[in-house]
């Protein structure tokens, strides 16, 4: 893996500044994603100024949900509200109640699993082995 020159950094930070994401940036300046990730980790500085210039891509963005949302745009004035305000605005958390049994399809899901488990036992594997393959039968 290329190491980042001290040129790679900043022309890496102008690319996220600009909107790009974060690997695309890296090809942009002939390294890996995976190069710019080490280099975050190993330079808690250079973190920062990733995070920093995606907060600055960014706010050209929330500039125009502020105005769409003073332009009284429903979507925008709910939006705007909701992560601004989440306290406040935020709609409550939705419960399901179910009454008889389990919600569909997750009484499928668990005599899957349980087929499952006993074709590993069957088949004398230790859990969290990989199965190569599996067959399917319906009852």
């Amino acid at each position: 893996m290329r190491s980042l020159s001290h040129s790679d950094v900043a022309v890496y930070l102008e690319w996220i500044r600009k909107g790009e994401g974060l690997s695309r940036a890296a090809r942009l300046i002939g390294v890996s994603p995976a190069s710019v990730r080490e280099a975050r980790k190993a330079n808690l500085e250079f973190d920062e100024m990733v995070k920093a210039a995606e907060v600055e891509a960014a706010e050209p963005v929330e500039g125009k949900l502020y105005q769409a949302a003073l332009a009284g745009e429903p979507w925008a004035v709910k939006l705007w509200l909701e992560r601004r305000s989440s306290d406040r605005w935020s709609p409550a958390p939705q419960v399901v109640k179910v009454e008889h049994g389990l919600t569909p399809g997750t009484e499928q899901i668990v005599d899957l699993a349980q087929r499952l488990e006993a074709r590993r036992q069957l088949l004398g594997l230790n859990a969290g082995s990989e199965v190569l393959d599996a067959d399917v039968v319906e009852d």
